[in-house]
């Protein structure tokens, strides 16, 4: 003897009393795509200045960009941090931090692929972290630990952007 339950079909009834909402809910999130789309693409072939013609740029990984920040730390930690900023501002200008320069990546302005310039970085690398840390004093903490989850979260997104970078308007790539 075989069983089976037999539900009536009620995809209609479901589709005619919550198709309104999930249809406008649907639309809404293709059209902020499509905006995001046209507002941030950047066709990832443009080469970088000075670098060959046929070179492809690449987004740099989650443990090029974990190793950078470990770098910098350690080289701010190993120059008492007199070091690292000088030539943090020396290399600034060329869209990198010590640590990037180190591991050859960059960071490139993402709405014309050229190397970020010294104002983006500063803000990039300076006024953002101090901003968080700021914030940080103010919510005892909890500012940082929202802020590594929000950066990581968007790392994972499409283009492997972090935050950062969408705020800034900044992607970074890998030369090597």
């Amino acid at each position: 003897m075989e069983f089976s339950l037999n539900f009536p079909d009620l995809s209609m009834v479901t589709s005619a009393r919550t198709g309104f909402w999930v249809t406008g809910l649907e639309l809404l999130v293709e059209r902020i795509n499509q905006r995001a789309i046209a507002e941030y693409s950047l066709p990832m072939t443009q080469d970088l200045p000075n670098n060959s013609a046929d070179m492809n740029l690449r987004y740099a990984s989650f443990q090029h960009r974990l190793g950078g920040i470990v770098l910098d730390a350690t080289l701010m930690i190993i120059t008492l941090g007199i070091g690292w900023l000088i030539w943090s501002f020396i290399v600034w200008g060329e869209g990198q931090t010590p640590a990037k320069k180190i591991l050859k990546l960059r960071t490139i302005n993402f709405t014309n692929g050229r190397p970020a310039t010294w104002g983006h970085m500063g803000i990039r690398e300076m006024l953002v972290p101090m901003s968080v840390s700021i914030a940080s004093t103010l919510t005892g903490g909890v500012a940082s630990i929202a802020w590594i989850i929000v950066e990581i979260v968007f790392y994972f997104t499409k283009n492997q952007r972090t935050f950062r970078d969408y705020w800034v308007k900044t992607a970074v790539v890998n030369e090597s």
